[in-house]
Parts: C-alpha cells; structure tokens; sequence
C-alpha cells in the first residue's frame, strides 16, 4: 500500500492476502479484474479488514460476556452447595452431640 501511496503507481495484492480474503469471505476491490492496486484500492481492502477486525473483537467480546456470566452462575451453585454440606454437617454435629 505505499508503495502505491508514495510512488503513485499500482501494487500487487500477495497471494496469500488474496486467500487470507477468499478464507474468510470478506471484499476486496476487483477493478481491472486482477490482483494490482492503486492507493485508493488498497485504502478500500484495508477498510474491509478493519471491518473484519472488529467484527471479531465484537464477538469476542460478547462470548466473553456469556463466559462471565456461565461463571458466576457457577459460582453461585457451588456457594449454594457448599452452604448446604455446611448445614448437614452442623445438623449431624447437634444430632451427635445429643447423644
């Protein structure tokens, strides 16, 4: 992209950039039908990348919220259980100190 930025000439899109594109269904601009980009090109592929950058961070941040909340209602179940053992050992204890 500077290359075509600074030299005002047409680029060429790697390979793998190309298949990186292709892998993860995201545009990239087809003018001339080939793989050579001028600045402006080259700002719209960078464009849509970013695009896909942060749709991944929204999602990651939202599965991040879903693992919070798995956790604290775990957390929460494991309380409950804990104070229930709690209770019955007490209860056993009383019944076993009567004796």
């Amino acid at each position: 992209q500077n290359e075509a930025k600074t030299g005002d000439k047409c680029t060429t899109m790697p390979e793998e950039m190309v298949q990186f594109y292709k892998d993860r269904g995201l545009s990239w601009d087809t003018a001339g039908n080939d793989k050579l980009h001028n600045k402006d090109e080259w700002d719209y592929n960078i464009q849509s990348l970013t695009n896909y950058q942060e749709s991944i961070s929204n999602k990651t941040q939202t599965l991040m919220v879903y693992l919070q909340d798995f956790i604290g209602q775990y957390n929460s179940y494991t309380q409950g259980a804990s104070n229930q053992v709690s209770q019955g050992i007490q209860t056993l204890t009383a019944v076993a100190t009567a004796r």
